[in-house]
């Protein structure tokens, strides 16, 4: 995502990414959050995510909220975490008011 905005966000200890959604409005879309012993690749909407593997985490945690946790480098699949970002960032900007619900 080059077009993408990375802010740290000191408070929440996360990296995270907004997409432009107009000429002047962003959206935030994912967060990375790096800690001692793993690193998560989250995202707000996460809820209304394709996950046909199980992969998203935060289901009974957070209402929208999921990610995925890299313990090693080895658990880093690039062809899902790429296709996970590229459909948070497709849906940013998806006003919430616009119901959408994911069948499960």
């Amino acid at each position: 995502m080059p077009e993408a905005v990375e802010r740290v966000r000191a408070g929440w200890g996360i990296i995270g990414y907004d997409v432009p959604i107009g000429r002047r409005c962003t959206a935030f879309f994912a967060w990375i959050m790096p800690q001692r012993e793993h690193v998560h690749l989250g995202f707000p909407r996460g809820v209304l995510l394709r996950d046909p593997d199980a992969i998203l985490e935060g289901a009974g945690v957070t209402k929208l909220g999921r990610w995925v946790t890299a313990r090693r480098a080895q658990d880093i699949d690039i062809a899902r975490f790429t296709a996970l970002v590229l459909e948070a960032a497709a849906i940013a900007g998806i006003p919430r008011t616009a119901g959408l619900v994911r069948d499960r």
